[in-house]
């Protein structure tokens, strides 16, 4: 009882083991803090790419993910710290892009891609819906912000929209979706073990 105690008051394994991310994400966000201010902004996307697949791996591997429920049961402060690290790391990295170089008017492929890639990544934590709501979020930032051409505006500002719209419909509908899908599931061809029957001792 007082182990089970110790475990609720104290911190969750999973914390335990996110531990290491976090201390090599607090060293990349200082590596891209002085690279920024120094200006080597090629270095500084390298960091924050590296950042950015070191805590999408922590939430998806560590914490677990969602576990497809719309707010996650346990280790809140931990996963919201984790998507606060992604969205910053995906602002920094489109902020170090335009920092290179200046990036021409994007096609419409290229738009669409982008679009794409957010809600990928939005909804990779769905229906929980705070990491999608911080995207919409760098998103809104990107368009309202400086800007060297209008074409990089108007694309950020119709991604923003439709990442909202997706993150609204898969909060509204995600966890009936994920559920659905998981229940449909054709079954495995292997034969499930048969368990042997438990022998009463004789009195």
């Amino acid at each position: 009882m007082e182990e089970k105690e110790d475990t609720e008051n104290g911190p969750q394994p999973a914390q335990i083991s996110y531990l290491p991310y976090y201390l090599l994400g607090s060293v990349l966000q200082a590596g891209w803090s002085s690279t920024w201010m120094t200006r080597h902004y090629d270095i500084c996307a390298i960091a924050l790419l590296f950042n950015l697949f070191l805590q999408v791996y922590a939430f998806s591997s560590v914490l677990g993910g969602s576990r497809s429920q719309r707010f996650p049961p346990v280790n809140i402060l931990t996963h919201l710290l984790v998507k606060l690290r992604i969205a910053t790391s995906v602002l920094g990295i489109w902020k170090a892009w335009g920092a290179i170089d200046i990036i021409p008017p994007p096609t419409a492929l290229e738009g669409i891609v982008n679009c794409v890639f957010f809600i990928v990544l939005a909804l990779s934590s769905g229906p929980d819906p705070t990491l999608g709501l911080l995207l919409t979020f760098v998103l809104s930032s990107l368009a309202l912000g400086r800007f060297h051409n209008l074409g990089w505006h108007l694309a950020f500002n119709w991604s923003a929209v439709i990442l909202f719209m997706a993150v609204t419909l898969d909060w509204a509908f995600g966890v009936a979706v994920r559920r659905h899908l998981v229940g449909t599931r054709p079954p495995s061809s292997c034969p499930s073990p048969t368990l042997p029957a438990r022998v009463e001792p004789a009195n």
